[in-house]
């Protein structure tokens, strides 16, 4: 196969045909291995939106794609590891996304929450091997912390969600689903510095969480939107009858079983097809408990 660009062309970003064939310098990065670190950032950001989206950011290249004004980072569609977080020094990044990044550890979470300190969205979903120590670190690291989804890190425990609740004042979208955590963590969550910020989050499939999280949530976090807590065995009908009686004028107003808000089609999109046991609408609150069903894909992410 012809290229069509040749080494000195890379090298030169002010050859138009360049901007043309960024989809396939990103295709085929590693024929320029040395040579895309000197790109213009402009035309950089796009060949890092460009390779993340084919999947072709790993562990060997990815310090060529890296600047210091960098603000967001996709990799979940990327075959990454811990060396690939530990080349991460960017400040200005902002919204990091390593869903589905099983090699991911705890070592490479610390050192992302060392080395990029303002980050704002961070999503570890099914990075199994991360663990309360990753998150701590992320906590006191990432003050600004807005999102974050650790849905399916089997390792944590209510130590992470703790962690969170003590030093994350801003977090407003939060998902736990199919963890460890136990009610402390949730209590510590809707009872910490982020109890009024906290507009959604996500437990679903927590076999150790009861009812004590659900009504702790409901007590305090008066801005919640989104409320999920379906598949979670321990958790009764008294969190049904928690809900019925907070409905009334300026409270709750419970809606159809059959029916989902404008707002969650939305969020689902239209192909969810969901049937909740329980919905509730407070100001654009939906709350749900529904068992063997998928939850919403996150909002902040």
């Amino acid at each position: 196969m012809t290229f069509p660009l040749t080494r000195a062309e890379i090298a030169n970003p002010g050859i138009p045909v360049l901007l043309k064939s960024l989809g396939c310098v990103a295709r085929h990065a590693d024929r320029f291995h040395g040579d895309i670190k000197a790109l213009p950032l402009e035309i950089k950001d796009k060949l890092v939106r460009l390779m993340t989206s084919h999947g072709k950011v790993n562990d060997f290249n990815i310090s060529e794609l890296l600047h210091p004004l960098l603000t967001t980072l996709d990799l979940q569609n990327c075959e990454v590891s811990d060396s690939a977080l530990q080349q991460i020094h960017c400040h200005q990044l902002r919204r990091i996304l390593l869903r589905r990044c099983r090699s991911v550890t705890t070592e490479g979470v610390k050192a992302l929450a060392s080395s990029c300190p303002g980050l704002q969205v961070v999503d570890l979903s099914g990075c199994s091997f991360v663990t309360d120590e990753g998150i701590q670190a992320l906590a006191t690291g990432c003050r600004h912390l807005e999102v974050i989804s650790l849905r399916g890190c089997s390792e944590l425990s209510s130590a992470a969600l703790l962690a969170l609740s003590q030093n994350c004042r801003l977090l407003h979208s939060i998902y736990i689903s199919e963890t460890r955590v136990t009610d402390d963590g949730v209590v510590g969550l809707a009872t910490g510095l982020c109890s009024n910020t906290i507009k959604e989050l996500q437990m679903a499939r927590c076999q150790f969480l009861t009812d004590r999280s659900v009504m702790a949530v409901l007590r305090n976090c008066g801005n919640i939107r989104i409320f999920i807590f379906h598949g979670c065995p321990l958790i009764t009908d008294h969190a049904r009858e928690a809900l019925q009686n907070l409905t009334g004028p300026d409270k709750i107003q419970q809606v159809a079983p059959s029916r989902v808000s404008d707002q969650h089609l939305c969020t689902l999109g239209p192909d969810a097809g969901l049937e909740p046991d329980v919905q509730a609408v407070c100001q654009g609150l939906f709350i749900e408990h529904v068992p063997q069903q998928d939850e919403i894909p996150p909002l902040g992410l």
